[in-house]
């Protein structure tokens, strides 16, 4: 009789297991948030942590918009879409936009209805560096 067997290591597709958040402000411009990997609940104590920095506002980021770089991202869980709705409430009333978004954030903003925040293709993100770069 065949025996079943349980694999110990999870099912998940090894390029969707890092992931990371990092908050970079720059006082006269913007709020940059960039996701990379897989967002997901793992993350979730940084993801805490970044929002509560933004809507405490001890990285003094009051009335500056909010840019997401998610070219990167390979995996975008609850925990992806409670940021980008966390961001959208601390960035109130500037805007939030995410900027150059993978298929997968895409999907998961489409499918969980996420408004109110702007999605910047990749075109548009190549042209300005292009432009930036010529002047």
């Amino acid at each position: 009789m065949p025996r079943a067997t349980h694999l110990s290591a999870p099912l998940v597709p090894p390029a969707t297991h890092a992931g990371s958040v990092s908050l970079l402000v720059d006082t006269d411009a913007h709020v940059l948030v960039v996701l990379h990997g897989c967002i997901d609940s793992r993350l979730q104590p940084e993801i805490r942590e970044l929002v509560d920095d933004l809507v405490t506002n001890r990285a003094d980021t009051t009335g500056l918009p909010v840019r997401v770089l998610a070219q990167n991202v390979t995996g975008f869980e609850l925990a992806g879409v409670w940021l980008l709705l966390e961001l959208r409430r601390a960035a109130q009333p500037a805007s939030v936009t995410v900027v150059a978004p993978s298929p997968v954030v895409l999907e998961a903003m489409q499918r969980h209805g996420i408004q109110r925040v702007l999605v910047q293709e990749r075109a548009v993100q190549q042209r300005a560096a292009t432009e930036f770069s010529e002047a």
